[in-house]
């Protein structure tokens, strides 16, 4: 087994040539027909762009891409910039690395071979150790592998006595005993060239998919005797494989950074909650010091200069905001005549300024992302006036034409500004409380769980294409709000 923190000479960079993988249907993504899964957006660019800039900036000149299914929707990212070699018939890894070869010319002593759905986390450091390991080993296979805390659903490497790889167990195939193995293929390969050649052609279609499968190169080799390198990778961040959409929206949220007003209760708090599981750094924001039990910042909405203040210090502390929620808010239902004006102006702060404060003072942070997006969270009486919330109602419609208007503002800019319109929801926000409202819904009124809510915020956070506004209101809810919808 050899570290990745060992880092010895590589290779002449060209001799070395890199076959991508992204020929496949990609069925789970449930994509277009005329949609290849590789090009489907990771942090505002196709993820196989990355995979290219990877190859690009480790040096590597001469890159395979094998193509097939929707062929012109890689094309049209990749354009000139790598050679195609077209795989007819959808047969498999191992056949799809043999119409890779075909253009792999007599001067290429070495290739690597990726997938173009799971390499945009890759680094070029990883690349280079990859092909150094290779050469100082003297291997005709290397593998990079990856300790992953939760391995279901991937191949695990297994290793003789003496700690060589012999095989790749897919998890449907292993036993509960090698299900506990926690070190996975991650389908990074290295090949000298003469050996996967001659080897390749002696993998067998599998009797019920009818395919040929690259992992079975590794026993073949081993059989055969031949020189099998594992090269183990600290970092399991670099590998992400991405092939249904709901991993797609982790990946695309892996490593941002996000601010989240109001994160200390309700749906601010379960949305950082999420995030923070799909990998995105949450800077937490609310009034009171009891309600997190996590680092954040304290800032009492209704003053402008402690916003200010907050949002000078977030500045000195990141270089780039990727999210930014606007959820904190404050329920002042009042008639107007028990309604005081220091009421009102909390009212205006908290829903309408405090917002606008912080989408200005991030503004900077907000554009040194590859795609920032803000999220400003409504509500219905921000759409439809309700007797009674005079106050209320007019921070929100505040609120909604001020978020309206800023979209318009930076369409041409890489900044999308969203504003989300809620019905009721099941949290302590406004008069009487949660236990009030768990009242109400036995009565029959609906409200959204937060969880709801939270799932719906990620998946707009995690599209491609921004709308100006979104509506999400319980089931039952009023057919006046529906309309407007």
């Amino acid at each position: 087994m050899v570290n990745s923190t060992f880092a010895p000479s590589i290779p002449d960079l060209s001799k070395v040539g890199v076959i991508i993988l992204a020929a496949g249907n990609g069925t789970r993504m449930k994509a277009p027909a005329d949609k290849n899964k590789v090009t489907f957006k990771l942090k505002g660019k196709p993820m196989i762009w990355y995979t290219k800039e990877i190859i690009k900036r480790a040096g590597i000149q001469t890159v395979i891409t094998v193509v097939g299914h929707a062929k012109e929707s890689v094309k049209k990212v990749l354009k000139n910039s790598v050679i195609y070699a077209e795989q007819p018939e959808r047969r498999g890894t191992a056949d799809a690395v043999k119409c890779g070869l075909t253009k792999i010319s007599d001067d290429i002593e070495y290739v690597i071979v990726m997938c173009g759905d799971d390499s945009a986390f890759y680094t070029p450091e990883l690349l280079k150790g990859l092909l150094a390991s290779h050469l100082n080993t003297y291997a005709d296979l290397s593998i990079l592998t990856i300790t992953k805390s939760d391995p279901f659903g991937l191949g695990r490497i297994a290793r003789d006595e003496k700690g060589v790889i012999y095989t790749i167990i897919e998890e449907k195939n292993a036993t509960d005993e090698q299900k506990l193995i926690t070190e996975i293929n991650s389908g990074l390969y290295c090949f000298s060239t003469k050996f996967i050649k001659k080897y390749i052609n002696l993998i067998q279609k599998n009797e019920l998919s009818n395919e040929y499968y690259l992992t079975d190169i590794v026993k073949i080799a081993y059989q055969n005797q031949c020189k099998i390198n594992g090269f183990k990778w600290n970092d399991e961040s670099v590998w992400f494989g991405v092939n249904t959409p709901e991993q797609l929206a982790e990946a695309n949220l892996k490593g941002k950074i996000a601010v989240i007003t109001g994160a200390g209760g309700g749906i601010g708090n379960v949305l950082a909650n999420q995030l923070e599981k799909e990998g995105v750094i949450c800077i937490r924001v609310d009034r009171q010091n009891e309600l997190l039990n996590k680092p954040y910042f304290e800032c009492d909405f209704s003053k402008e200069k402690e916003v200010t203040k907050l949002v000078k210090e977030i500045s000195s502390k990141y270089n780039k905001i990727d999210m930014l929620y606007n959820i904190a808010g404050i329920g002042i239902y009042k008639n107007i005549d028990d309604l005081r004006i220091s009421e009102w102006a909390n009212s205006i702060a908290v829903n309408l300024t405090a917002p606008l404060l912080f989408i200005k003072g991030l503004l900077s942070l907000l554009k040194k992302s590859d795609q920032a997006f803000v999220l400003n969270f409504g509500s219905g009486m921000g759409r439809i006036p309700v007797e009674g919330r005079t106050a209320y109602c007019a921070s929100k419609f505040g609120l909604r034409g001020m978020s309206l208007s800023l979209t318009k503002e930076f369409k041409k800019e890489n900044i999308d500004i969203s504003l989300l319109t809620l019905g009721s929801c099941m949290t302590s926000f406004g008069t009487g409380g949660i236990e009030f409202r768990k009242e109400q819904e036995k009565k029959g009124k609906k409200y959204l769980d937060p969880a709801e809510v939270v799932k719906k915020v990620i998946e707009i956070t995690t599209s491609d294409e921004k709308r100006a506004e979104y509506t999400l209101y319980p089931n039952g809810y009023s057919s006046a709000y529906r309309k407007v919808n």
